[in-house]
């Protein structure tokens, strides 16, 4: 079967893109995925 993709839960409620608590924590996430290797930088791509 055919991986489509994945969803990290990393607080409770909805996403807010104008709330920078939730932006900073997205974006820490995303940071500490490509440290393990786990998301590819965009110029691999």
């Amino acid at each position: 079967k055919e991986q489509l993709g994945t969803l990290i839960i990393t607080k409770k409620g909805i996403f807010d893109g104008e709330n920078q608590d939730d932006i900073d924590k997205a974006n820490d996430v995303e940071i500490q995925l490509v440290n393990l290797g786990l998301l590819p930088l965009i110029t691999e791509v």
